[in-house]
Parts: C-alpha cells; structure tokens; sequence
C-alpha cells in the first residue's frame, strides 16, 4: 500500500471571496463570510440593476451564485460579459476576471486566457491571481497553480486564500509539514480564516483523529454555519465513522444551499477513497454525476475508482469521459495514456489461474510469468489459510484478484497517482495488486527489486483489507504484510533506533499518521518498521487470536484506541511504555548484530591492507558495498568458506540485495555443489530476473542436478534475453 492521501484534496474547493471593491461588495463579502448568501446575492443584484459595469460586483455575484447554484445568474451575467467583450468595451482587469469566472466551468480555457489578459490589463489587480490560481487548483494544474498564488501574496503577503492555496497545494504533494507551517501562518493573521481552518480538519479526518477534526470544524461553523464545505466534511466524517443518519442530514444541508452541488458528493467519494472503501468511492461519485451530468470531477472519481476496483473497462470509460470535460487534468490523462498500452496499443499478455488474473507487458511476460505462476496459488494457499479466508476479487475478471506488472516504474506511477515520480515498487487496492516490471532495476537500481516479496506483501493487504471490510488501520495492515512477506529489513533498523532515541517514535494511538502526514524525512519507513514491530508485539505476547481479533473490531467500527486498550488490557500510557521497552530490546539486538557484522568485515579487510592505506576509508558499513572487496579477495585467496559464510550473514541483515544472491550462485557453481546454487540463483531471479548471467548459471545447475523442466525454461529465458 502507498499514501496517496492528498492526490484528491483539491475536492474540497474553497468559494475565496476577495475582491478588492468598495462599499456593497464589502457588505456583500461579510455576508457571504457568515453564510448569508440569499442577503449578499439580493443586494449585488439591487446594486447592479443602476450600476451595471460594476465588474466587481459582477465578480463577487458570480462568485455567490456558484456557491448557492443559481446558473440562470451565471448564464445571464456570462451573456452581458461576453457581449461586452465582443464589442470591445471590456478592457479592465476586474471585467475580464468578472468574465472568466462567468465561463469557469464551461470553458476553463478560455476562462485562464481571460485572467492572462486580466493580469496584462493590470498586473496588480489581486483577484485575477486568486482566481487563476483557484481555477488551476481546481483543475488540477497545480504548478501554475502555484506561480498564481506566489504572485498574490506578493501584492497582499498575508492574503488568507493565497496562503491556504499555497498549504492544500503541499498538502497534495504531501508536503504536510509545510501545509501546515502555511496553516498556522493564515490563522496567526486571522484566527477566523475558514480556507485556513478546513484543510486542518480535512488532515484530521485523514488521521482518524475525529475529536480534533469536530472541534475545528466546530470552530469554522461559528464563522460560517452554512459553509458547504464544512457540511461536506461533517457528511465525510461521519459517514466514516458508520453514522449514516447524521451522515444524512448534513448532506441535505448542503443540498439545501445548492441543490446541483457536486462538492458534497465529491468530498464523500474522496474520504471514502482515502480509507481503501473504493465501492463507496464510486457510489459517491455516480451521486455527483447524477447532479451534475456536465461537471467532471464525478467521472473522474467513478473512473478511478473502478480502476481501483479493478472493473478496468468501465473506468476507463468514465475517465475518458472526464478528460473530454476537463483536458487540464494531466493526471486523468497520464492514467489514460497507461491504460492505452492496454485497451489501445494491446502491448499487455494476460493470463489467469485458479485465484488470479494477471497482466504483464508484452516485452517482459517471457521472463516474468515463468517465475511468476508456480508462486500464484502457492502463496494464495499459504496466506489465506493463515488467516482463514477466501478473498474475492473484481467481476471483470469473474471474481479473480488482479496482478498487474507495468512496463516501467513511470506507468506503475501514472497508473495509480497520475503522475511519475510514486517511491513505492507496489500498491494493493483490495482486489488489484499493481507492480512496475523489475525491469527497471537494471537501469540504476542495482540492488534489485524483490517482487516476490511485494507480490506477498501486497497480497497480504487484499487479506486483511477484505478480513475487516476495509476498516482496518493503516498501521495494522502494514504491520502485518511487512512482517509475513519474505523480505528483511534490517537496513531500516538504524533510522528505527535514531527515531527512538530522538523521541521521534509516535504513540500508537496516533502512528497512522506517520503514514498519511509524515513531518520529517524517513518518517514513512520507520512507520513501517514501527508497525511491523507492534504487530510482532502483539502475536507474541497475546498471539494469533489477538490480532485476529483486532481486525474483527476495526471491522466493526471501533477505534485504534478503543481496540489497543481492549485487546492489550492496558490504557494506552501504559501499553507505549511497554511498546517502547519492546522497541528497545529489538533495536539493540539489530544494532548488535550489525557491530558484529562491521567487526568481522572490518577485520577480514586487514588481511588484505594495502601499506598506507586509509583505515577510515576501509570502514565496514554493512548494507553498503565495502563486502565486495573482501569477499573477491577471500575467494581468490581459497577463502570461500569464509566469504559463503559472511555473505549469508549479510542477507540475514538485508536479503534484498541481488549482488548478494548473485555471488553466492557463482561460488556455489565453481564448487559444484548444484543444489545450494540453483536454490540461490532462484532467489536472486525474484530480486532481477533479467540477469542474463544468473540464468546461465541456474541452467548449469538444473542441467546437472537433471532438472529437465527447469532447465528447458532457463534456455527458453536465455534465448528471449539473448534474442
């Protein structure tokens, strides 16, 4: 699983009112500031009926008809504005804003080249950049987004939705720790600033912290009690807290203030994606497009959504269907672009077996399936056994889970974020698995890519995510795919024990966060171990049952914190104290092991010191490449012993480094002994199966160990390779 928590935030679009008028638009704005829109709209409308070039009376009644939804307002402005236009008489920056917000939704093209003409008519006229940036914010073209947002708070530095633009837009990147130095910053100035309040219950909801995501927005209703973002995110919030009847009723509230509005139903779509429960993701998103039939961000979450459910042909579908509305959405046109290798470009091989449907670009089917098949059902009948069930995948694929290899690490990105650039080499959905092709690792990445641990780790996910109908905590379910699948991680160990000795670990009660908001670099990997760790505490202690039972509970609506305390027995103070003398006790033992490791390596580099050389320059530092060396040197000295010995340890610190597998695979084929090389060899395949080498060494060991069925495949491998 990855974090993609903010990808999708910019659903929760602020109405920002600033125009800089006089007299009535002030009077208006205060108005629409504490959610008297009916009172603003009626006095604008009075005032324009004798002043009818006030174009910023104009602007900020377009901008109060949008939030209520009056469009017969919108449509009849947008005539008079466009009529204006064509005969040259609409020359002023706040007319040509006035303008493009009339066409924001129909023509968001026209709309920006309106607001480029309105910034030439007068570069310091500050709503054209609010407005350029929030269109593109919306849109999802955050980095002019950006540009526009930067330029306002350069004409006004304290300008409250410049500021809140800029933090959503780190929020989306997540850069939470920034948002929230912006947030803070927007508050100081204004305690009462309703763009700065919502992300900071938006991020609440995300952590699962509902008391501090009520209090904000408790807070914010006092400003505004008839915010439509506010009641979407009540709606959200309580939906994910299984309270389908106050649920209800602040989604009518919104729909009392706009009958057509799209935001409540999107906001729903969004939290519910954000917590893995993608059928309610699409429900939510068909509700929107229902509304609203020409809006389309409902397409666009429906389609996605459906990727994500892995109904591919119908999500791919209705995200066309989005991009015909919205051509700003790269992301929409970067997952299309993907998918396209697929639907259009036929260039992906597919294959099933018993529990599984599996695509993997044309160009690597060849060397991946031949490894890939003997571990489908093999690792199907070990997981699920474990933890008694039989999990159901997507109806396009009559109920099989789906395995999905992209060709490169750019479309495994595009394909579940829209944009490269995702650090993660696997994603789970609860019924679709997404690989990029281990491929890649041969383009840099020499270590390798573990796929077969991945394949596990994120099957694991599709167990557990269905085992609690997709309630369960993020912390639990990483805890528990990193410490079942077959890869160590004993390099995370020192970032672990640094967090730990800097204060840095997070309670339990809050760890999810260090998932969705991460505040300082590496707080994501040790999150993991910290997980992995928790679970490992609680099987051992309380055993199988217990964490059985913990997912049972997150099934049934209980708390991270209610569960701890009811599974553990103990409050929550004193289940951390425990926890962290547990954490303790592991890191140290890690960190014993690796000094051992660095002695012993430091000490066999002493038997081949050059005079004059730098001891701090030959300094052991396991998990680096310094055992090269040593380990070449040992077995031309008739050493191997002791290089088969160290090298083994080496994987007991961090058994995903392909080098690793590879030298141990050459050794064991100069001694002759077949069995531990083809043993070996195997497992350095599912770390880089496009090692040419490794296959010809495998093929000797097969072919001498009378191995004719592996042996065929390794020379139809070798061949592919070679071809």
């Amino acid at each position: 699983m990855i974090n993609h928590s903010f990808r999708l935030i910019a659903v929760l679009f602020f109405f920002a009112i600033t125009v800089n008028c006089e007299n009535i638009c002030k009077d208006a704005y205060q108005n629409i500031r504490g959610g008297k829109y009916k009172t603003a709209s009626d006095m604008l409308k009075k005032h324009l009926r004798t002043s009818q070039s006030d174009y910023d009376a104009i602007l900020c009644l377009l901008q109060v008809a949008e939030i209520i939804g009056d469009r017969r307002t919108i449509l009849t402005y947008r005539h008079f504005l466009k009529n204006t236009y064509s005969a040259g008489k609409l020359n002023s920056a706040s007319g040509l804003t006035a303008y493009a917000k009339s066409v924001w939704n129909s023509d968001p093209k026209g709309a920006l080249l309106l607001l480029d003409k309105a910034h030439k008519a007068d570069e310091k006229y500050l709503e054209a950049y609010i407005q350029a940036g929030n269109l593109c914010y919306e849109r999802y073209t955050w980095g002019r987004a950006a540009k526009e947002y930067a330029k306002a708070l350069k004409l006004e530095p304290e300008n409250q939705e410049a500021i809140a633009g800029l933090a959503l837009l780190d929020l989306s990147a997540g850069r939470t720790k920034q948002a929230l130095q912006k947030l803070n910053t927007a508050l100081k100035a204004d305690p009462n600033s309703l763009p700065a309040l919502i992300p900071f219950a938006y991020i609440a909801l995300l952590e699962n912290n509902y008391e501090h995501c009520e209090k904000v927005l408790k807070k914010a209703t006092k400003i505004n009690p008839n915010s439509i973002d506010l009641h979407s995110l009540y709606a959200a919030m309580y939906d994910l807290k299984s309270k389908p009847a106050e649920r209800d009723k602040y989604i009518k509230k919104a729909l009392n203030i706009n009958p057509r509005c799209v935001y409540v139903y999107n906001s729903l779509s969004v939290s519910s994606e954000q917590k893995y429960r993608f059928k309610d993701a699409v429900k939510w998103a068909e509700k929107a497009i229902k509304a609203d039939p020409d809006h389309w961000r409902g397409y666009y979450l429906a389609g996605n959504n459906l990727l994500r459910l892995g109904e591919e042909k119908r999500g791919y579908k209705l995200l066309d269907k989005s991009f015909e509305y919205n051509s700003f959405n790269l992301f929409a046109y970067n997952m299309l672009t993907v998918l396209d290798r697929d639907f259009k470009h036929k260039a992906v091989d597919s294959f099933e077996t018993a529990h599984f449907a599996v695509k993997i670009a044309t160009q690597d089917s060849p060397v991946i399936w031949p490894y890939l098949e003997p571990l489908l059902e093999k690792t199907y009948k070990k997981f699920s056994k474990q933890f008694n069930i039989d999990p159901q995948g997507a109806k396009e694929h009559n109920g099989k889970i789906l395995l999905h290899f992209l060709s490169d690490h750019m479309g495994f990105s595009a394909r579940i974020m829209g944009l490269p650039g995702i650090s993660a080499n696997g994603v789970c959905f609860g019924q679709v698995m997404l690989l990029p092709s281990p491929r890649y690792v041969s383009l840099g990445n020499t270590k390798g890519m573990n796929w077969k641990s991945i394949f596990e780790h994120e099957f694991l996910h599709i167990l557990t995510l269905q085992m609690s109908d997709y309630k369960i905590s993020r912390w639990l379910t990483e805890g528990i795919s990193t410490e079942e699948e077959s890869d160590q991680h004993g390099q995370w160990n020192r970032f672990f024990a640094k967090a730990d000795k800097t204060g840095k670990l997070l309670p339990m009660e809050t760890l999810e966060s260090g998932f969705l908001t991460p505040t300082y670099p590496l707080q994501v990997p040790v999150s993991y171990y910290q997980a992995a760790m928790t679970y490992r505490y609680f099987k051992d202690k309380y055993g199988s049952d217990a964490v059985e039972e913990m997912i049972a509970l997150y099934k049934k609506g209980d708390t991270t914190e209610e569960i701890l305390k009811k599974v553990s027995g103990k409050s929550l103070e004193d289940l951390n104290k425990s926890l962290k003398i547990y954490y303790e006790k592991q890191w140290k033992a890690g960190d014993d092991f690796v000094n051992k490791l660095a002695a012993e390596i430091t000490e066999g580099q002493k038997e081949f010191k050059t005079e004059g050389e730098d001891d701090e320059k030959k300094k052991a530092e396991p998990g680096r490449r310094n055992w090269e060396d040593l380990v070449e040197n040992w077995c031309n000295n008739n050493k191997t012993d002791k290089a088969v010995t160290l090298l083994n340890k080496l994987l007991v610190f961090d058994n995903s480094d392909f080098k690793i597998f590879k030298k141990l695979g050459d050794i064991y084929c100069d001694q002759e002994e077949w069995k531990q090389g083809a043993d070996i060899l195997l497992k350095a395949i599912y770390r880089n199966p496009f090692d040419l080498k490794v296959h010809q060494m495998a093929a000797e060991c097969y072919k001498q160990l009378k191995m004719d069925e592996e042996l065929k495949r390794e020379e139809k491998v070798i061949a592919y390779l070679q071809r």
